[in-house]
């Protein structure tokens, strides 16, 4: 992030530079372009995502009353009787939210649009990418139940897109031009030319630029100089930073080691007092949005029914805080908890998930530790960074920008993919009680330790051994 910006900020330096403030003013609308460039920081894009995925969903809960289609929501689930479909990603519409943007801010750059115009009609975007893509995924639902399902997925799904797409372009086309036509004749930077008047001259380029303004030329030699190092030097740095703290979440699951498949027996029979009753193999597509492979135990200690699953592959941290609040749960997320001294590899540690269904009486948790082939805990800083006070963030970031410098390797670099999600499911219905509590975390050390020392794993280096094998 602060690369892009340092870079953009640099470009306009140097071309203010070069040709002064009277060569640089038209060119700013262009140059603006660069803001799209800069990626949301913090995390904030991963969670206009999920939030765009549920808004998606309950537009087109609405779109679908409306048209008669029985179905029922669970939070980006729409489960119809001939199917369940999900909200995913791709389809929250952040794809077409960005593109739509872009499109129009190129266009209003072209046509030489004043910023007044250009915001009222990124704005109004917003409006239509929400009901375009509300639309789509109800259409999605509707035509996948009576028509085929070849449009819940692959090329009609595709199709789909492409049509919402001009659908949005248009509409915000034919507001512009509704409100050109109502304001034209009010206000000077909103008519029907879609260009600027022949008749201004504020920007275009004077014959001459002022002595004044061309502050790097002549005598400015030495801050040419003294810029060209620190940009160098930016440079070089950034690349330090890349080779020393490349992330592992860029690297493709599929590209990973091949760890063995797990069976029924990798689990005993009994663990303390919990009994196995089952297990399943779920395997899905590549591009689910769940893992493409999912172990299952089902356990159960008098009146508790427990569920221990493997989730995999990923290439990074996975927070399934994200996941079940997606299918229609409530959380209560706690990341990062330290376990206990004296139980098996207490150097991992958990994270915790209080869950409860909206309007009923049905709870949960959830506790989850994700580790890669190796069995080292894979803890991204992507997500740990993102869910720190201020303070901590910059005292972090400014701890990492040390590592950085004395060449100190990131834990995360040494990460050997695929990373599994080790985690354990409880349901119940009243509150459970401080030894019940007690007896599920115990529950979940176990079974975590069972399944890290079993063939799984076995055969791969330890978390201390020196000879890590990475992708």
């Amino acid at each position: 992030l602060l690369g892009i910006v340092a870079a953009s900020l640099a470009a306009v330096i140097l071309i203010y530079g070069w040709i002064g403030w009277g060569g640089l003013k038209p060119l700013l609308p262009g140059l603006s372009l660069l803001i799209l460039a800069i990626p949301l920081p913090l995390s904030l894009d991963t969670k206009l995502i999920f939030n765009m995925q549920f808004v998606a969903s309950g537009l087109a809960d609405l779109l679908l009353d409306g048209a008669g289609v029985w179905h029922v929501r669970e939070g980006v689930l729409l489960i119809t009787e001939h199917g369940r479909y999900m909200t995913e990603e791709a389809c929250s519409g952040v794809r077409s939210l960005f593109s739509s943007l872009a499109v129009v801010a190129v266009f209003s750059v072209v046509s030489r649009h004043r910023w007044q115009r250009t915001a009222i009609n990124l704005v109004q975007t917003i409006l239509w990418v929400l009901i375009g893509n509300a639309v789509r995924v109800a259409a999605s639902v509707a035509l996948a139940d009576y028509v085929s399902p070849w449009f819940a997925s692959g090329s009609g799904h595709e199709l789909l897109s492409f049509l919402v797409f001009a659908f949005i372009l248009g509409m915000v086309a034919n507001t512009d031009a509704i409100l050109a036509t109502l304001l034209g004749e009010h206000v000077s930077w909103y008519d029907e030319t879609y260009a600027i008047s022949p008749n201004s001259t504020s920007d275009a380029v004077p014959a001459q630029s002022p002595p004044s303004v061309n502050a790097f030329t002549g005598s400015g030699r030495s801050f040419n100089t003294i810029f060209a190092c620190l940009f160098s030097f930016l440079c070089l740095f950034g690349l330090l930073t890349w080779r020393i703290s490349q992330p592992v979440w860029t690297i493709s699951a599929t590209d990973a080691n091949s760890l063995s498949e797990l069976t029924e027996n990798d689990l005993p029979i009994k663990i303390n007092n919990w009994e196995r009753v089952s297990f399943e193999h779920v395997q899905r597509g590549d591009g689910a949005m769940m893992a493409r492979n999912s172990y299952t135990w089902n356990y159960t200690n008098g009146q508790i029914a427990a569920t221990v699953s493997v989730d995999c592959p990923w290439s990074s941290w996975h927070n399934l805080n994200q996941c079940y609040r997606a299918i229609g749960w409530e959380t209560s997320p706690s990341y990062f908890i330290a376990s206990r001294e004296g139980v098996p590899w207490e150097n991992l540690s958990f994270s915790n998930l209080e869950i409860s269904r909206p309007n009923s009486d049905q709870s949960g948790r959830v506790l989850f530790t994700v580790v890669d082939a190796n069995r080292n805990e894979v803890q991204s800083d992507h997500w740990r960074y993102s869910l720190q006070s201020p303070t901590r963030f910059f005292r972090t970031a400014l701890n990492r920008l040390q590592n950085i410098l004395t060449a100190t390797m990131d834990p995360n670099s040494r990460l050997a993919l695929p990373a599994s999600t080790i985690q354990l499911l409880i349901e119940h219905g009243e509150a459970l009680t401080p030894e019940e509590n007690e007896a599920i975390e115990s529950f979940f050390y176990d079974a975590r330790k069972q399944l890290l020392e079993g063939r799984r794993w076995s055969g791969r280096p330890s978390a201390g051994n020196d000879e890590i094998n990475t992708v």
